[in-house]
């Protein structure tokens, strides 16, 4: 290109060469991996590479100086960091863009790096290119424990530099890994892949739909997806058989915790199946992706369980078994109690372990807590050497009772008993601590089906007209205009005014002296 500056280069002398062009590496034992300018990347050299010359390319992470002469710098790239040793001349700042040629050296047993994947070897003899200078980044880049954690806000408004670090990279290689063994895994069960279309007529269905407008057809507007659910069985019907896409939804609905505005699933349909060949396809593809992230298989089969045994036994439809403290049934031991407490429909208690150290005001700040999701109360008590036990629910209990609690639960010394007692979901939900939204979902649907809540009334007033209407004056006629203005619907009823006594007129002082006979003054 005719102008184009020389590129800077820095090897054991400062210098610029006028034909930009970089000393030639030999040949890598990797010649499938060479990309364009480099020969190899950052982090997959080791020391089987020692002695080699190699050609790298990346950002410059860190700069620490060794002396007048010499010049440690990171280079970083999509697969890691390698330490480089350049002359101390060289002006690289952080995030600059560079080229470095030079030979792999391995280090010295007291400059080992062991939290370095690359910490036994380091690049000598360098010649730097510099492909592009950077300013310095408005945060961070390296992630560093115990940093400083920096704003999202921040961090959004500067993307690119946000993306560079470790573990955006990291994710993004893990969602690449994830799809792929999702679509080899679908693939090999005899499902093809179908892309469906993103410009739709809005359909009838339950979430909301965004919508573009059409510029041929003034008025008239598409919808994105919300989900493929026609096209998917317009393919069954056509006779696809097995159909799946990693499919991108949207929907204009309000954001949870696991969900936005726009959001990517597997979907997936079949013909002639049974319920669980669709259980048996999903969950290989499920197994494939876990041991795509974590290289081995977490289980063979992914275990089952209704949907009245996960609320039986986690409170949760959606459990988490690594929990580990399960919800234990124990109403058959109260069915003939006489204590009034344990006369509920359900009763359910969780063992807790070496809880019993765990302090009162532990204990009250739990109550409060499943006060908050709508249960009454938590009752409990602590397991002591040779089957005594302390806590205030003790008492209520017979001796049958409370040796029946102990042998359910497999209780023994140390330990701390949680129970729970009221109707079946409210203790299902409270005792797990796990879904403060179901419960109060149960509590409102429950209390309005037995009439005991309802929903709270709007009382929204006549049009703001007839509240003056029979007022006169100028002050009333503005007021009489500004609410004329406003919908009757959009302001609440104002509150009745107290009314005013009547002015009683009193006597001049004059006519006071003349009823008491006094002449005024001329």
């Amino acid at each position: 290109m005719a102008g184009r500056r020389p590129a800077k280069s820095i090897g054991g002398s400062l210098a610029v060469r006028e034909t930009g062009q970089m000393p030639e590496a030999t040949s890598s034992s990797r010649p499938d991996r060479a990309r364009g300018m480099r020969t190899d990347y950052c982090g997959e050299l080791g020391l089987n590479d020692v002695g080699r010359s190699v050609s790298l390319c990346g950002w410059v992470a860190r700069r620490r100086e060794h002396g007048e002469h010499l010049a440690f710098v990171d280079l970083r790239d999509r697969s890691g960091l390698i330490q480089c040793v350049v002359d101390g001349a060289a002006d690289l700042r952080n995030e600059y863009v560079i080229r470095v040629t030079g030979t792999v050296v391995a280090r010295t047993a007291d400059t080992i790096n062991t939290e370095l994947p690359t910490g036994q070897i380091e690049i000598k003899e360098c010649v730097v290119e510099v492909l592009n200078i950077a300013e310095p980044p408005v945060f961070p880049i390296a992630d560093r424990d115990g940093g400083p954690t920096v704003d999202e806000n921040l961090r959004l408004k500067h993307r690119y530099l946000d993306l560079r670090r470790d573990r955006m990279q990291r994710n993004l290689r893990i969602r690449s890994r994830v799809n792929a063994a999702i679509r080899n895994t679908m693939d090999s069960q005899g499902f093809t892949e179908v892309e469906t279309p993103m410009l739709m007529p809005s359909t009838p269905e339950g979430a909301r739909e965004f919508v573009v407008p059409s510029r041929l057809t003034p008025g008239a507007f598409y919808a994105l997806p919300q989900s493929p659910q026609l096209f998917k069985q317009l393919l069954m019907v056509a006779g696809a058989d097995r159909y799946y896409q990693i499919a991108r939804c949207m929907r204009d609905e309000d954001l949870r915790a696991d969900r936005q505005f726009e959001f990517v699933q597997l979907d997936a349909e079949m013909s002639f199946v049974t319920q669980d060949d669709v259980l048996e396809c999903i969950s290989e593809a499920v197994l494939a992706a876990a041991e795509a992230i974590t290289g081995s298989r977490p289980c063979e089969v992914i275990p089952r369980m209704t949907w009245t045994e996960a609320m039986e036994r986690y409170g949760s439809d959606k459990p988490d078994i690594r929990f580990g403290l399960e919800l234990i049934e124990l109403t058959d031991v109260f069915a003939k109690t006489e204590a009034k407490v344990f006369q509920t429909q359900s009763v359910k208690a969780i063992r807790v372990p070496g809880g019993a150290e765990m302090t009162r005001n532990r204990i009250d700040g739990l109550t409060d807590y499943v006060k908050r999701m709508g249960a009454k109360g938590l009752a409990w008590f602590k397991v002591k050497e040779a089957g005594e036990v302390d806590g205030p629910v003790a008492k209520f209990m017979t001796a049958d009772e409370l040796s029946a609690v102990l042998a359910r639960t497999e209780a023994v010394a140390g330990d701390l008993l949680f129970f729970q007692a009221g109707d079946l979901d409210p203790v299902r939900t409270a005792t797990a601590s796990g879904c403060p939204l179901a419960i109060k979902r149960t509590r409102w649907r429950g209390q309005r089906r037995s009439g005991q809540v309802r929903r709270p009334s709007s009382r929204w007033r006549l049009p703001a007209a007839c509240a003056f209407a029979r007022c006169k004056g100028p002050r009333a006629r503005r007021r009489r205009r500004r609410a004329c203005s406003t919908p009757a619907s959009a302001t609440r009823r104002s509150p009745r005014r107290r009314r005013r006594r009547p002015r009683v007129a009193r006597p001049s002082r004059a006519s006071a002296r003349s009823s008491r006979g006094a002449s005024p003054k001329a």
